[in-house]
């Protein structure tokens, strides 16, 4: 069974909707969308295709280890002027 991971803007999503209506594909469980919240139109009604919200960071380790981050941008713009990992 192939399996393809990539985010969803890079999907061609008519084609996508096609080969997964007519059996080519035999499903897809997809979680990020290029105009979150909103869901294409045409995924909510395929049987063979599961929504889900964008939960790759949902665990205590990640989320500990994003809040430390904070923590510790914070203190070295306030030692030195500069965020540790600048946006």
């Amino acid at each position: 069974m192939p399996i393809m991971l990539l985010h969803e803007p890079l999907l061609v999503k008519p084609a996508l909707v096609q080969a997964l209506s007519a059996g080519h594909i035999a499903g897809a469980a997809l979680d990020v969308f290029a105009d979150e919240p909103r869901v294409p139109e045409a995924l909510l009604g395929l049987d063979n295709v599961v929504l889900t919200p964008n939960i790759a960071s949902a665990t205590h380790d990640t989320r500990e280890a994003m809040a430390q981050l904070v923590l510790d941008n914070l203190s070295d713009f306030f030692a030195t002027g500069r965020a540790r990992t600048p946006v």
